[in-house]
C-alpha cells in the first residue's frame, strides 16, 4: 500500500478531516460574540459558518450548551483544541449545524463525562476526546447518519470504523464488523486489561492503544493486514499476544515495522481458522 493510499484510508477510517487551519477562511481574524454572560471566541469560514475557536470566557463549569449561533453566523464548526484542558466541563451538547470537530478539541477535559453529537456532525478529528478520563457517555443523535453509540463504543454508522471506547475496563471485546481501530481509540484506557480484536478488523491506526498502562494480553485476527504508528506505544505491561497459528512472524513484523516500542512480547498460539 502506497503512502497516498495510506493517508486516503486513515482519513477514512478514523472519520477525520484537515484541521479548519488548513481549509480556506474568507475571515480568517479573531472576533468575539456575546451571548448572555458568555464571551465566545469564533471566526468566520468562507460559507459564513462560524468556527469555535477556544472555550468562552469566562470559563464555563458543569453543563455547558454551544450556541447555535454566534452574531448571527450558524456555528458549524469547533477548533482544534478549542476545549482542551477545560477542566471544569462535565457534560457539552453541540447544536444542530456543527459538522466538523477538529483535533483534540476536547483533549485533557478530565471531568467530562458526556458529550451530545447532532446529527450534523460527519467528521471527528484526531484525539478529539483524548485523556478524558471520565467520558462514559457519547450521545449521538439517532437520525445522525454518520455516528451511532452503542456497547460503549462510538462507532462509524456503519459499525466498521471504532472512533472511541468509552470507560474501557478489565476484560475487552472489540464489536464483530469492526474493520478499523481509529487513531487513539483507546489512548489511555488505563484499566483496560486484555482485549480481544475480532476476525474482520483490517486495521489499527496510529495510537491505537497507546498508553493503556494495564494491558497485558492482546487477541489479535488473521485479518490484520496494518499497523500504524505507535499503536502499542506505552503500553510496558504488554507481554503476550495471542495470535492464529502461523502467523507470529507476521503480526511481529507488522508492530517491528510501525511502533517506536520496544517489541519484545511472547506470542500464544490459538488453533483459529
Amino acid at each position: 500500500m502506497n503512502e497516498r493510499a495510506k493517508d486516503m484510508l486513515r482519513g477514512f477510517s478514523n472519520g477525520t478531516a484537515p484541521t479548519m487551519r488548513e481549509r480556506n477562511l474568507a475571515a480568517p481574524e479573531k472576533r468575539d460574540a456575546q451571548v448572555g454572560e458568555l464571551s465566545w471566541p469564533y471566526r468566520l469560514d468562507e460559507n459564513g459558518g462560524a468556527e469555535i475557536l477556544g472555550g468562552p470566557s469566562p470559563e464555563p463549569a458543569g453543563v455547558l450548551t454551544v450556541p447555535p449561533q454566534l452574531d448571527g453566523h450558524p456555528v458549524t464548526a469547533i477548533a482544534d483544541e478549542a476545549f482542551a484542558g477545560c477542566a471544569g466541563l462535565v457534560s457539552v451538547v453541540l447544536p444542530d449545524g456543527v459538522t466538523v470537530v477538529d483535533d483534540e478539541a476536547f483533549y485533557g477535559c478530565e471531568n467530562l463525562t458526556e458529550i451530545v453529537l447532532p446529527a450534523s456532525v460527519m467528521q471527528l478529528g484526531r484525539h478529539v476526546f483524548g485523556r478524558c478520563p471520565k467520558l462514559s457517555s457519547i450521545v449521538v443523535a439517532e437520525d445522525s447518519p454518520y455516528f451511532v453509540s452503542k456497547d460503549g463504543f462510538l462507532l462509524s454508522r456503519d459499525g466498521k470504523m471504532l472512533v472511541r471506547a468509552l470507560e474501557a475496563k478489565g476484560d475487552v471485546t472489540i464489536p464483530v464488523g469492526v474493520e478499523c481501530i481509529g487513531v487513539g481509540a483507546f489512548s489511555h484506557c488505563e484499566e483496560m486489561t486484555s482485549v480481544i480484536v475480532p476476525e474482520g478488523v483490517r486495521t489499527l491506526w496510529d495510537d491505537a492503544f497507546e498508553f493503556c498502562s494495564e494491558l497485558m494480553t492482546m487477541t489479535l485476527p488473521r485479518s490484520l493486514g496494518y499497523i500504524s504508528y505507535d499503536v502499542i506505544f506505552g503500553c510496558p505491561k504488554l507481554k503476550k499476544m495471542r495470535v492464529a497459528h502461523g502467523d507470529a512472524h507476521r503480526i511481529y513484523e507488522l508492530f517491528a515495522a510501525e511502533t517506536s516500542a520496544d517489541v519484545n512480547i511472547d506470542f500464544d498460539y490459538e488453533e483459529r481458522c
